[in-house]
């Protein structure tokens, strides 16, 4: 990791959302905690400035909560986050696979395909943050190469979500197996350059998944505040 030191100001701005993002993406930060810029601010050996410009991109991303009397912290996202999350990601995520397919060179499957590969180690260890990584690799190469700078936009920022969902529910309910079947039956009708079964298939995973991971966020919520799940 480079000196953040030797970074120009806007850069040091950069550097500190990257690595802040990413903290919280991969629960390093958990979800509900609180943020300090004065405790961030020396993790990363930075002034307060640039956490401080790092927090308000990432309450604009939705990752992190601004309040006047609270401060900062940590997105805790609810049942009803998950469900909106899988919902746009069926409407739109499809859209990107079909754009994608035809500008895929084969270079581009082959990182697809080794990334399957990695993923299935990483599950064989049980190393959850590696198979979130993968996962999400596999599918910003998809949502890079769509060509379509505004659904990109939406689509990583919904990406960073899911990596939250799926870690908490691995680390809850533990990893459900059809998910590495699904990404190799996708990458088999890339494979055959067939966008639009590509798709589907990738629709359908998102589908799939969406359901399970809300089913159990929807248990977990109900048993620590039933009455607030009642009124939802």
């Amino acid at each position: 990791m480079p000196d953040v030191q030797s970074f120009s100001a806007p850069s040091r701005a950069d550097w500190v959302f990257e690595n802040l993002r990413e903290a919280i993406v991969s629960l390093d930060i958990e979800p509900g905690a609180a943020i300090v810029e004065a405790d961030i601010a020396r993790r990363f050996g930075v002034s307060t400035t640039p956490v401080r410009e790092a927090l308000q991109r990432l309450a604009k991303d939705g990752l992190v909560v601004l309040s006047r009397y609270r401060g900062a912290t940590v997105l805790k996202l609810e049942a009803r986050d998950v469900r909106e999350i899988y919902q746009l990601r069926e409407a739109v995520e499809p859209l990107a696979v079909r754009l994608a397919v035809p500008q895929l060179t084969e270079a581009e499957i082959s990182s697809m395909a080794s990334l399957l590969r990695d993923a299935e180690e990483a599950l064989a260890l049980g190393d959850w943050d590696k198979l979130s990584q993968c996962n999400r690799q596999f599918h910003d190469i998809f949502i890079t190469r769509s060509g379509n700078k505004r659904l990109q936009q939406v689509l990583e920022n919904l990406q960073e979500q899911n990596r939250i969902i799926a870690l908490l529910t691995w680390r809850t309910h533990g990893h459900d197996v059809r998910e590495q079947r699904e990404h190799l039956a996708i990458l088999e009708a890339v494979r055959a350059r067939d966008g639009e079964l590509a798709a589907e298939r990738l629709r359908k995973h998102i589908v799939r998944f969406g359901e399970w991971a809300l089913k159990d966020w929807q248990r977990d919520q109900s048993r620590s505040s039933p009455s607030e799940e009642v009124q939802r």
